[in-house]
């Protein structure tokens, strides 16, 4: 559909925009704290490249056959490494665990291949994506369970980072699950423009709400260990620190 060259177009230009922003912001950073800019430039750059990737095959060729796989290929791709910079981020400002971060990110990559699998293969059944949400459940319960309580324990301000980037997870993950259970080759109660407006907005808005919030409160990656900076870490820490001043002074 020529419609949908259009809007793929629309999207990778504001996706390459907000990979720029964030490549640029993330460059200010203090050295030390920098790889948190690149893992949030690689969330943003991870859907840019899906989208560039798909306006270029919708341009040049007919969406079926290995053409239409190779859109979903760049697509699936694009989520990969959109929540892999996500899941990093949001792991180091809570505090939770490797292990506990490695199981939220395989919770949301799963579901995801899950999908892909049982759309494109044989192997795979359909109904498999029906039931696929589940891990959605399970990634909540971590997101929000876990990983929250190890974001308790931190500063306040990184608390406050954390909970709305949880939430932003979490609406754009139940988005995206939402779009594959209505899409047409599921349950088929959308067609195949809307379904693809609709997970447009959602990643755009996941994507965009998600590099707005990292780098207008950048400071507290400051607080984090091993950033080679002085400030707070737990609660504790920044009680005592606003009895007594900075840790700085204190030295």
């Amino acid at each position: 559909m020529v419609q949908l060259v259009y809007f793929s177009a629309i999207a990778m230009c504001l996706l390459g925009a907000t990979t720029v922003v964030s490549y640029r912001s993330g460059r200010r950073l203090d050295s030390t704290v920098r790889k948190y800019g690149a893992a949030t430039t690689l969330s943003a750059a991870g859907m840019f490249l899906a989208y560039a990737g798909m306006t270029t095959i919708q341009f040049f060729f007919e969406q079926t056959g290995l053409p239409l796989l190779l859109m979903e290929l760049s697509r699936f791709i694009g989520y990969t490494l959109m929540w892999a910079g996500i899941v990093y981020v949001v792991a180091a400002i809570s505090g939770a665990s490797r292990r506990l971060s490695l199981a939220l990110f395989v919770a949301i990559a799963g579901q995801l291949w899950m999908t892909f699998l049982a759309w494109k293969t044989a192997f795979v059944p359909q109904q498999v994506v029906l039931i696929s949400p589940l891990l959605l459940l399970g990634g909540g319960y971590l997101l929000y369970g876990p990983v929250a309580a190890a974001a308790k324990k931190r500063s306040e301000r990184r608390l406050t980072v954390f909970n709305k980037l949880k939430h932003i997870m979490l609406l754009g993950w139940f988005g995206q699950v939402a779009t594959v259970v209505v899409h047409p080759s599921t349950l088929g109660l959308t067609t195949v423009f809307t379904d693809w407006v609709t997970i447009m907005y959602v990643e755009l808005l996941i994507v965009s709400a998600f590099v707005s919030v990292v780098y207008s409160n950048a400071v507290m990656f400051d607080q984090i260990p091993g950033s080679g900076t002085e400030g707070t870490d737990t609660k504790d820490a920044e009680r005592m620190a606003d009895r007594t001043g900075s840790p700085r002074a204190q030295r």
